[in-house]
C-alpha cells in the first residue's frame, strides 16, 4: 500500500474512531470502561491537522512505537473476531496489521544492514505467522505473532526515556 505522505499514512492506518490521545505520547482505546470517549465528553475526534502535527513533531522512535501499538490493536481485533467466528472482520484486521508490518519493513534503512536485517527477518517471521493465522484460522499462529510483536514493541519502548513498557 502506497501513501503520498505521512499524514495520509497515519489517517488511513492509525486513525480509528474510539482512539483518544490525551497527550502526544499516550494512545488509549476509547472502549476503556474507566474513561469517557471524546464523544461522551462532547468533544470531536482529533482531525487530520492534529494527526499531521503529532506525526511531524514526534520522534521517529515514537512513531514506530505508535505503529507497533496500532498493529497490536489490529491483532487483538483479529483474535476477538476469530473467537466470535466473524471471519470477514478477522481478515480485515489481519490485512491492516500486515499493511503496517509491510510499511515498517519497507522503511528499513538498507544502508545499515546490521540493524535492518534482524528487523527484516523479524517482520518476515511475524508476517508468515499472520498468513498462517489467516489461512488456517489458527489462534496459535496469531498468539505467536502477537508475542513477537509485543517483544519488539518492548525493545523500542526501552529506547525512549519515560515510555510505558507493555507486553
Amino acid at each position: 500500500m502506497e501513501f503520498e505522505n505521512r499524514e495520509e499514512f497515519f489517517k488511513k492506518v492509525l486513525w480509528k474512531p474510539g482512539l483518544i490521545c490525551e497527550d502526544k505520547s499516550k494512545w488509549r482505546r476509547g472502549e476503556d470502561s474507566q474513561t469517557e470517549t471524546r464523544e461522551e465528553m462532547g468533544m470531536k475526534q482529533p482531525g487530520p491537522q492534529y494527526l499531521k502535527t503529532m506525526v511531524e513533531t514526534a520522534s521517529p522512535v515514537r512513531n514506530i512505537i505508535a505503529l507497533y501499538e496500532k498493529c497490536l490493536l489490529h491483532l487483538g481485533d483479529a483474535r476477538k473476531s476469530l473467537d466470535a467466528g466473524d471471519i470477514a472482520h478477522k481478515v480485515e484486521s489481519l490485512r491492516k496489521a500486515m499493511d503496517i508490518l509491510f510499511y515498517l519493513d519497507s522503511a528499513l534503512d538498507a544502508t545499515a544492514p546490521e540493524a535492518a536485517q534482524p528487523l527484516h527477518h523479524s517482520y518476515q517471521m511475524i508476517l508468515a505467522q499472520l498468513s498462517l493465522a489467516n489461512s488456517e484460522n489458527s489462534q496459535e499462529s496469531l498468539r505467536m505473532a502477537e508475542k513477537w510483536l509485543a517483544g519488539l514493541l518492548a525493545a523500542w519502548q526501552g529506547i525512549v526515556p519515560g515510555s510505558k513498557k507493555q507486553g
